[in-house]
């Protein structure tokens, strides 16, 4: 026995093989009695009954005729507060040896833990060790492993319900035996059951006791999110799936624990099984689930294998409101019950509708979109399918029903990229999506049929009361028809403020930027430049907002850390979005006083000198843009340049109506004289205007 008091005992020729996760245990272990031919068990059983030291007694490989030998007598002992039994000879039956245990867990009030592993236990067993337990005084377990005992679901009923007095027991484990699986299994052990004994990791073990005490906020995020996936991960809430076995009941406890919460808000799926029967044991569970608003699935998965079982979840559901599937392939079969399940909805709650790389072709769209009528939709994305001409037709065609009769609230983002359509499928979706009234992202990216046609379709939906702020056309070789395509479409536009492409790719020369240049700012007169876009404030690849010292919004493109403004593009057409940051009257103001060189002011002669101080507060408003700016290299006209420009302006006004000036001079002194006291009298004088005439 060692100093901890730990009696291990086996017999001799048994080569012992440690479990993982046992290696300490098993050191703690290395002292004990090894009993061998001719030894006398009866001797050893004498001893430890009457031993007040030994605390701990481990009885591994022992045939059942020596266990109950050697019971007889260790029944005396009170000082043993952790027995464990294991036979690695099979399992051996249990009715003698509970028997010779039965008085050894009644009177040993200082027992703590009783593991019982390989020993067969029918019901009748099952009823002999739930009396013992019923009569022990000091209800002080604390720890009740039983493994591979052959225990039936009416045994293990008898077992738990001896042990519900048990106010201090917080390990309980019925690993690898007979229990069937039900509802009533995971009930009825909810509560007791060690879930690190069950599991195979601590970490599924920790996450599974969140969802079980309702603290998924607890882990710093101060999210309700469960992530399951095939990947280890210590961020969050994080089931990990990686070393699921037969040995361990991971999904059937995630399924209970998942359709029993009232907490979680998302789930994020990305792994399910290989075995239908977990799929089908976790789905279960998932349909009873109430809570759930944002269900993230991202497997690659055949859709027949999860869109049945998902039905039952999307239609009892009422709190849904966001809804993803990636990687899953959904055929038309599949498409056609994903659209039942969302018609049989009594609670038309989705905003969010993410459809990507699903294989999914027209057919599936038509089928899909039909049944989302009704639906105050924010989001709806169907990107990386086989979305072409049909499709756009049939989403063009709720757009329209949805914006005539009221039925929703249609999208303010949608997104269509990687898909199949060309440009006379873009112009059905243009025209249709310019009856709306919400549109705020439109997302084409990867659409490589589309060409300078289809985007010249577009000024339907620019020119329409559709709010549209972002359009995405990234990985599109655009061109420069492409680009003048679109620079005519945006005439007039003032609500396009991000235009998102890839100008390594795009294919757009001088001649496009050109047009795009004239577009934001058109200096062939001041009335054009006035009428340019100063809505348009970023072109290039997908962008960055960043708060400048001067508190402006800049944006960058590309890499959030390159450290360079709208870097990708031409700093004449730079220069120009990042004016175009401000309101459209000062972005219009700025562009006049800062790209006209020579300010043709001989037009505003006509009202005398009432726009003089307007043009010289404007040229002061531009030196200050210009200081602010040139920390970030937009290439603005210099501070000198720009009082240059001022003073010319003002000789200009001077140079035309001399006579104004001068006369406006002289009455300003005259009124500066009356205004001053006499200086015999001290009087004030009094001012006769002779440019009055008499009545």
């Amino acid at each position: 026995m060692n100093a901890g008091g730990w009696l291990n005992i086996a017999e001799e020729n048994y080569e012992e093989e440690e479990e993982e996760g046992e290696e300490d245990e098993m050191k703690q272990k290395e002292d004990g009695f090894i009993f061998r031919d001719g030894d006398d068990i009866g001797w050893l059983g004498y001893f430890i009954g009457r031993n007040e030291q030994v605390q701990k007694i481990t009885i591994h490989h022992m045939h059942e005729e020596k266990i109950i030998v050697l019971m007889k007598d260790v029944k005396h002992n009170r000082s043993i507060d952790f027995f464990e039994c294991i036979s690695h000879y099979g399992t051996i039956q249990g009715n003698d040896i509970i028997d010779s245990l039965s008085c050894f867990i009644i009177h040993n009030n200082n027992l703590k833990a009783l593991r019982l592993w390989y020993v067969d236990i029918g019901l009748d067993c099952a009823r002999s060790l739930a009396l013992a337990l019923n009569q022990r005084q000091e209800k002080s377990l604390t720890a009740f492993h039983l493994k591979q005992n052959n225990l039936s679901n009416e045994a293990l009923a008898e077992i738990t319900a001896a042990l519900s007095g048990y106010k201090q027991l917080k390990s309980l484990g019925v690993g690898e035996n007979l229990i069937g699986r039900d509802q009533k299994y995971y009930d009825t052990l909810a509560q007791i059951i060690d879930l690190g004994y069950i599991t195979s990791s601590n970490q599924n073990a920790e996450t599974l006791r969140r969802l079980r005490d309702d603290d998924l906020a607890l882990t710093g995020r101060g999210e309700e999110v469960l992530t399951i996936a095939d990947y280890e991960s210590d961020f969050g809430n994080h089931f990990y799936t990686g070393e699921d076995d037969d040995d361990n009941d991971d999904w059937g406890w995630l399924a209970y624990f998942v359709g029993r919460s009232k907490q979680i808000r998302k789930l994020c799926l990305s792994y399910l099984p290989e075995e239908g029967d977990k799929i089908d044991a976790f789905m279960e569970g998932l349909n009873r689930n109430q809570s759930i608003e944002f269900l993230d699935v991202r497997c690659h998965i055949e859709g027949d294998v999860i869109i049945d079982s998902l039905s039952t979840f999307i239609t009892n559901n009422s709190h849904l409101t966001k809804l993803e599937l990636w990687y899953v392939n959904i055929g038309v079969d599949c498409a056609r019950s994903l659209a039942l399940a969302l018609n049989k909805r009594q609670q038309k709650t989705l905003t969010r509708f993410v459809l990507v790389r699903n294989h999914l072709d027209d057919e599936g769209l038509v089928a899909i979109t039909s049944s989302l009528i009704g639906y105050p939709l924010e989001t709806l994305s169907v990107a990386k399918n086989l979305i072409g001409r049909e499709g756009c037709v049939s989403l063009g065609l709720i757009a329209t029903s949805a914006a005539l009769h009221l039925k929703n609230v249609w999208v303010s983002n949608v997104s269509m990229s990687g898909n199949d359509f060309d440009d006379e499928s873009l112009q059905i979706l243009a025209v249709a999506l310019a009856n709306t009234t919400t549109l705020q992202t439109l997302t084409l990216s990867e659409n490589s049929s589309i060409t300078a046609a289809g985007l010249r379709a577009l000024s339907s939906l620019f020119r329409s009361a559709c709010p549209v702020e972002t359009l995405h056309l990234e990985d599109m070789n655009i061109g420069d028809d492409g680009a003048e395509a679109l620079t005519a479409a945006l005439a007039g536009n003032t609500s396009l403020k991000h235009l998102t492409i890839s100008p390594d790719s795009a294919g757009i020369t001088r001649t496009g930027w050109s047009a795009f240049s004239k577009l934001l700012c058109d200096t062939s007169s001041i009335n054009n430049t006035y009428q340019s876009n100063h809505t348009l404030e970023h072109i290039g690849g997908k962008y960055y907002c960043f708060r400048a010292r001067n508190g402006d919004s800049l944006f960058y493109s590309g890499d959030e850390f390159s450290g360079e403004i709208l870097g990708d593009i031409p700093h004449f057409i730079a220069r120009h979005l990042i004016m175009n940051k401000y309101c459209p009257n000062d972005a219009a103001r700025l562009k006049i006083f800062t790209c006209h060189a020579d300010l043709a002011v001989e037009t505003l002669f006509k009202y005398k000198l009432a726009f003089l101080p307007s043009v010289v507060s404007g040229y002061l408003s531009a030196r200050q843009y210009c200081i602010g700016k040139k920390y970030w290299n937009c290439r603005v006209p210099s501070t000198w340049e720009l009082a240059s420009r001022r003073l010319s302006s003002t000789y200009k006004f001077v140079r035309g109506m001399p006579l104004l000036v001068a006369d406006g001079y002289q009455i300003q002194v005259q009124r500066d004289f009356i205004s001053s006291p006499c200086e015999r009298c001290g009087r004030k004088r009094k001012f006769i205007d002779t440019t009055m005439t008499d009545p």
